[in-house]
Order: C-alpha cells, then sequence, then structure tokens
C-alpha cells in the first residue's frame, strides 16, 4: 500500500516541520522549553528522513520504490539545526539560571555579573 507510506510520509514531514517551527521562529518564554522542543523535533525529523527514502510497495510481483532524497537531505539537515538548537538552548538557559542565581547573591559576595 504505497498510499499508507505516503501519508505516513507526509504527516511526519509535516508535523516536523509545524513543531520546528514553532520553537525556531517564535522563541518560546523561557530557555527549558527551548531545549526541550529542539529536542523533541530531532526524532521527528529521523522519522521524516527514514520515510523519505526506499519506502517499497508490492503489487502483481512489481515492487514500486517510493524515495525522496531532496527531502531526506532536508530532514537531515533540519534534524542537525535541531541538535544544534539543543546545545544553544541548553548554553541559554544555564546563563539564564546562572544570572538568576548571581542576583540572589549578597552584595558582599557579588561579582559584576554581566558587564
Amino acid at each position: 500500500m504505497p498510499e499508507t507510506n505516503l501519508l505516513m510520509h507526509l504527516a511526519a514531514f509535516g508535523g516536523a516541520l509545524w513543531w520546528t517551527s514553532k520553537w525556531l521562529i517564535a522563541r518560546p518564554a523561557s530557555r527549558w522549553r527551548y531545549l526541550l522542543a529542539s529536542l523533541v523535533s530531532v526524532p521527528l525529523w529521523i522519522v521524516a528522513r527514514y520515510t523519505a527514502t526506499r519506502a517499497g510497495a508490492g503489487s502483481s510481483g512489481v515492487v514500486i520504490i517510493y524515495e525522496s532524497l531532496p527531502i531526506a537531505y532536508f530532514a537531515f539537515l533540519m534534524a542537525f539545526i535541531s541538535v544544534v538548537g539543543a546545545i544553544l538552548g541548553l548554553y541559554l538557559w544555564t546563563e539564564e539560571e546562572a544570572s538568576d542565581a548571581a542576583e540572589e547573591l549578597p552584595d558582599g559576595v557579588r561579582t559584576n555579573w554581566g558587564d
């Protein structure tokens, strides 16, 4: 059934594209949500890449192979961007927490954070 594979591929690709646009274009309010959103999008892009390559459907002894290498390469690129976004989100979250912790210190121990 080629329709099943095509539907699965389109659902994975559309879902990954929608989810990535939510954290890449419209930045989440807090940094840990940025990290979580980018980590969740990596498996979605891997599924979209996997379903874009070498899906076969047999019918009457003939196997029809559906594949789209440009979409597979695009999904790989977006998975890579999501991993970089996860690392960036972890860095920004750590920086935000360190800044909040520095503001709570007494004046005698405080250094010039951010100057």
